[in-house]
């Protein structure tokens, strides 16, 4: 299994939550500009990233 972060790259019809990223990169003006991550959201995504592990251990 490989846990993997969108970050820009996601579809906002199946993930509708605001893009962020390390970098404010701007993909073309077909693309939503994401937000720097704030630091509480760094650490979200770390215990996210933690919790899927638990996961992905339990289910083998």
């Amino acid at each position: 299994m490989q846990l993997h972060h969108g970050g820009s790259h996601h579809e906002t019809l199946l993930l509708p939550e605001p893009l962020f990223t390390s970098a404010v990169i701007s993909l073309g003006e077909w693309a939503i500009t994401p937000h720097a991550m704030t630091s509480e959201e760094i650490l979200d995504t770390i215990k996210d990233f933690g919790a899927a592990t638990l996961r992905a251990i339990k289910a083998g």
